[in-house]
């Protein structure tokens, strides 16, 4: 039966990954909410000639771009460099930087684990409803979308499973 189908033991190794990668992704974001209410958002801001309000810059080409090369450019060159190394050494000590390195690997991991599963033939049609779970899951822009196709795919799924249960 379906210990026979590849697909339903390389569907359920992405599961694990997908879980694990998942994992990561919410203590990434968990660490990058703490970072940014204990040191705000990596920039500076900055007065634009001609501009009624301050632009909020977080890199040195948009700096550049806003301020050119003058004398302001340098001395908030030197304010934005303080700021990004003070966001850096912050998001290492808290552990957001790790949690990013391992959200971005398991990613890898379960996107390559989703192919493989979703070019391997499935034998049976728990195989192939296997299939349809990692498509629902990886593609679907989240699980409570009401737009096309999204809740007939879920149907669907949903009826292949009542009808396989049932044989």
């Amino acid at each position: 039966m379906g210990e026979s189908d590849p697909v339903l033991s390389k569907a359920k190794a992405w599961r694990e990954a997908y879980g694990e990668h998942m994992r990561w992704s919410r203590e990434q974001a968990r660490l990058e909410t703490e970072l940014v209410r204990r040191v705000g958002f990596p920039g500076i801001d900055i007065e634009v000639p001609g501009k009624p309000t301050p632009a909020f810059v977080q890199d040195l080409p948009t700096l550049h771009l806003l301020l050119g090369k003058g004398p302001a450019a340098k001395a908030a060159e030197h304010q934005l460099r303080i700021a990004l190394r003070a966001w850096e050494a912050e998001a290492k000590r808290s552990g957001f930087v790790d949690a990013k390195e391992r959200e971005k690997e398991t990613g890898l991991v379960a996107e390559r684990l989703a192919k493989d599963a979703l070019t391997t033939e499935a034998a049976t049609l728990e195989g192939a409803i296997a299939k349809l779970d990692i498509l629902l899951q990886v593609e679907a822009p989240g699980p409570e979308v009401s737009e096309d196709p999204w809740p007939s795919l879920r149907l669907l799924v949903s009826d292949l499973r009542r009808l396989a249960a049932g044989k």
